[in-house]
């Protein structure tokens, strides 16, 4: 954790930044039409260590956490002998082999950006387009290992707070534990097991704002001092130099620097940065104090951090608004509003003079004062307000309600409109308040902001505001919708006809459209007087010629006009099963009904337990196999229309959303469960066999069947019911399943694999939980099978050939064939993702066959059944061959015998062997 954190600090952000080139004169073809640089600087090492120290980390938590297990198992003893040797081989050990697999599958020189990422020096995980992606190392590289590591110190950390808050009833101290210690003593392996990184999985999946950031800051805190939270006596903080106020700086060099001396290159320089990291470390009453300086250069695209009029203002991008940090003052009304703004400038890229603020001005102030204020005063005014609605998620009703009142009112005036420095105000206040909480938004006086929206169109600055206000037309999907604004004073009883063409993404298709204008009578889009056409040049065409009852401020004639239309996505539907996947479910289904036919008539030479566990392996993976046969492909297909429709109605959505119809759900509710109740009952056939090795003699508890009948087929009825009940709805039923079949919803529609469906967390997490267990559990029974006590002498051995059957055995029985599954996630090349989709087909199909030759066939013919002994086996003359025998005379001969004992009277033998 040590050297964790130093590589964090000093080498987390990427000391190589890419400056713009100037742009090539010479006409060549370039490679790719996206660009991409080499490898430069140290940023892919340091990543490589990052994700080489922190997952040692957590490996070493996990086997403090197994070291924990095996005391108070085994308190008289400790932890078996070779667990030492273990541990530092497995904590130093898989995070290489990790950090390896990463490096070695996902770096190349020219496109590092494959394992690492470009802002800083850390796993990549989003593709292109800003899209996690399941196939980056951060997933498979980190989350997922960290995923099961923390699920086993969970684990732990339970079964040692059971283990000592719950007395035994025949034990008697006379000293009680108090409660408070027992607590901190759970609080304390808690710390140590790392498992404060849980809050970061519960950040993955946060939509809320306010819990994201609340949660955000707790995780911080929780990981960067978690050193000092596991010993208080040494104390690493990082402090900042008395002459800069916050940790990391960035300050302009006094001197200019000549852009030769830097890699000999002539690139023009726009901004050189020197940064300061100062650390304090403490231990004790001995502190260490020290100062690092990086120079950093790079074409700026924003304005630094910089002091104007003993105002600070942070670092913003170009053409933005800058908040001061100094706030007003706690007694005054705006306590914690900004008391100073200042504008980025594009041009010079420094900020402007700072706009300061009346720290008791209030919006409704503002207001009253702002028809009857002088220009010089309507543009402070404009600036309070813009300071005032800097921040819109403390804004309420009433403050938008009046912020929107002073917007209209200076956009109305003439001489505010000439004024550049109100209307950019002015404009940056609208821009701030379309940022506002949409159900606070939803609360506003309509009617202003429908005045404000035709003040808007006086000086083109028209935004988007009608299509978010509309209450019939809600938008899903990343189209962008334009509004034309047209001004027909001068026209009366105009016709307006207008053309689109719809997106070109291959993905969707147009189902249908309307032609609307913005009615500021009823606040929302209206179809009266518009008209659709149709025409197969691949545009839409709309025709409109809106009446003066239909327009609010009829003496102004200010109309807006759109075309709303409606996609529809293109599924590719699943073809029909191949004849691998008929042929080898088919085979499975008899194997697994004679097996289970086998084992219930043979369960007295067993025992109740493993044959209850071989059957209801079998039954559930037999119904998912009959299921997956007749109900995978979705029979309801919805196919692309190029149907018109002439009817001018407004669309509910611009995404064409079909109710649940037909049986496709269910079946995904049936597959989801009882391919879920066949892994669970392998892991819990895993762990019949773990406790038979523990437990020779005596066998698994008392308590391990009904127990295993409750989890087994309970367990999975719960992960179904949480996936239903949380992304089902009868009009939206692909938040549960997906189109093309019927299984469980992975993507968004985009196509790009999403956390937040129920296929990764509601089926792929809790598999791999599973089937880390099984392999464990395979290693296990692999090295007590293979391993030999010397204490004991056998006459007979146990072939090598026996003990390999042994252990593939139970890998077949515990599903271990589904990890190929996991590997086609992450594999990119093309032939060995073919060969490992055959292998993983072949594999799973046929499982079912397979656990009818090794646990019914083999055990069958072993019993040595009578019908085998009345088979005769066929002549077969393939050479032949005459030999004549006749007897020997042999010479007679007397062998006389004597007794041992020379006082028996018996008389000696005599034997005449002829």
């Amino acid at each position: 954790m040590t050297v964790f954190y130093l590589i964090f600090m000093f080498g987390v952000n990427n000391p190589a930044q890419y400056k713009n080139q100037s742009k090539s004169l010479k006409n060549v073809v370039p490679a790719s039409d996206f660009y991409q640089e080499v490898d430069d600087g140290p940023c892919t090492p340091v990543t490589a260590l990052l994700q080489y120290f922190l997952l040692a980390t957590f490996t070493w938590n996990i086997m403090y956490a197994a070291h924990v297990f095996f005391l108070i198992r085994n308190a008289l003893n400790g932890p078996p002998t070779g667990f030492l040797p273990f541990a530092i081989s497995a904590g130093w050990g898989l995070p290489a082999l990790l950090v390896g697999i990463s490096l070695g599958t996902t770096y190349s020189f020219k496109d590092p950006l494959g394992y690492r990422q470009e802002e800083f020096c850390w796993l990549a995980s989003l593709d292109k387009e800003g899209r996690f992606d399941p196939k980056r190392p951060m997933l498979w590289g980190f989350l997922l290992p960290l995923a099961v590591m923390l699920s086993f110190n969970i684990a732990v950390l339970v079964y040692f707070s059971l283990t000592i808050c719950c007395a035994k009833p025949n034990l008697k101290s006379s000293r009680t534990t108090p409660l408070k210690k027992k607590i901190l003593s759970s609080f304390s392996l808690a710390v140590v097991l790392g498992l404060s990184w849980v809050i970061g999985y519960v950040v993955l999946i946060t939509h809320d704002k306010t819990l994201y950031i609340i949660l955000s800051a707790l995780f911080c805190l929780c990981n960067t001092t978690q050193g000092w939270s596991q010993n208080n006596t040494v104390n690493i903080t990082t402090a900042t130099p008395p002459q800069n106020p916050t940790v990391i700086s960035a300050t302009h060099l006094n001197t200019p620097v000549n852009s030769e001396t830097l890699n000999g290159t002539t690139t023009p320089i726009n901004h050189l940065y020197r940064i300061y990291i100062y650390v304090e470390l403490s231990i004790g009453s001995f502190k260490l104090n020290a100062e690092f300086t990086y120079v950093i250069c790079f074409t700026a695209t924003f304005c630094s951090e910089a002091k104007k009029n003993t105002f600070t203002f942070p670092r913003t991008v170009l053409g933005q608004f800058a908040s001061s940090r100094e706030l007003c003052d706690v007694s005054t009304p705006n306590a914690g509003i900004p008391l100073a703004s200042a504008l980025c400038d594009i041009t010079t890229q420094k900020f402007e003079d700072p706009n300061i603020l009346n720290c008791s001005l209030s919006l409704d102030t503002i207001f009253g004062k702002i028809s009857v204020a002088s220009l010089a005063d309507k543009r402070k005014l404009v600036s309070s307000t813009q300071i005032l609605t800097s921040k819109p998620e403390n804004l309420t009703p009433d403050n938008i309600t009046n912020a929107v009142k002073i917007a209209n009112i200076l956009l109305s005036d003439d001489k505010s409109i000439e004024s550049m420095g109100i209307v950019v105000s002015t404009v940056a206040v609208v821009s701030q308040l379309l940022n506002t909480n949409p159900v606070q938004f939803s609360e506003v006086n309509h009617d202003e902001i429908s005045n404000l929206t035709q003040t808007l169109q006086k000086v083109s600055l028209l935004e988007d505001l009608k299509t978010s206000l509309s209450k019939s037309f809600k938008s899903s999907l990343d189209t962008k919708r334009r509004v034309l604004s047209a001004n027909l004073l001068e026209f009366q009883n105009m016709e307006l006809q207008f053309a689109v063409k719809p997106s070109d993404d291959s993905s969707l298709s147009l189902h249908n459209f309307a032609c609307v204008f913005w009615s500021y009578s009823k606040n929302d889009w209206s179809t009266e007087g518009c008209t659709k056409t149709n025409n197969f040049s691949g545009h839409v065409h709309c025709s409109c010629k809106p009446s003066d009852e239909n327009n609010f401020n009829s003496h102004e004639k200010n109309f807006n006009f759109a075309i709303l239309m409606t996609f529809n996505t293109n599924y590719q539907y699943s073809e029909a099963l191949s004849w691998i996947s008929i042929i080898g479910c088919s085979v499975s289904i008899v194997g697994l009904a004679v097996t289970v036919v086998y084992q219930i008539a043979t369960r007295n030479s067993r025992g109740s337990s493993p044959t209850l566990l071989t059957v209801n392996i079998c039954l559930s993976m037999t119904i998912f196999y009959l299921i997956f046969i007749f109900g995978i492909n979705n029979p309801i297909t919805h196919a692309k229309e190029e149907k018109f429709i002439p009817e001018n109605t407004i669309p509910s959505s611009d995404h064409k959303r079909y109710p649940d119809e037909g049986p496709c759900t269910i079946f995904t509710a049936l597959i989801h469960y009882f391919l879920l109740a066949t892994f669970t009952w392998n892991f819990l056939f895993g762990i019949h066999v773990f406790l038979l090795f523990k437990a020779t003699i005596t066998g698994a508890p008392a308590w391990f069947l009904k127990v295993s009948v409750a989890f087994g087929w309970g367990f999975p009825a719960v992960i179904v019911g949480i996936s239903v009940g949380s992304t089902y709805r009868m009009d939206e039923p692909l938040g549960y399943r997906q189109e093309e079949f019927c299984w469980l919803a992975s993507s968004d529609h985009k196509q790009q694999f999403d956390l937040r469906k129920p296929m990764f967390w509601a089926f792929l997490l809790p598999l791999v939980i599973m089937l880390i267990s099984n392999t464990a559990m395979l290693l296990h029974f692999s090295h007590n099978t293979c391993k030999t006590n010397p204490m004991l002498n056998r006459s007979q051995q146990t072939s090598t050939r026996k003990k390999l059957l042994s252990s593939f055995t139970l890998a077949v029985m515990l599903g271990l064939t589904w990890v190929t599954g996991y590997i086609l996630l992450i594999t990119r090349e093309q032939t060995l993702h073919l060969i490992l989709s055959v292998v993983f087909c072949v594999c799973n199909t046929t499982q079912g066959i397979q656990i009818f030759v090794l646990f019914t066939l083999r055990s069958f013919l072993k019993s040595n059944p009578g019908f085998l002994n009345n088979l005769n086996a066929p002549d077969i003359g393939l050479h032949r061959r005459n030999f004549f025998l006749w007897k020997v005379k042999l010479p007679e001969s007397r062998e006389i015998y004597t007794p041992a004992n020379p006082d028996s009277l018996r008389p000696p033998d005599v034997i005449n062997a002829k």
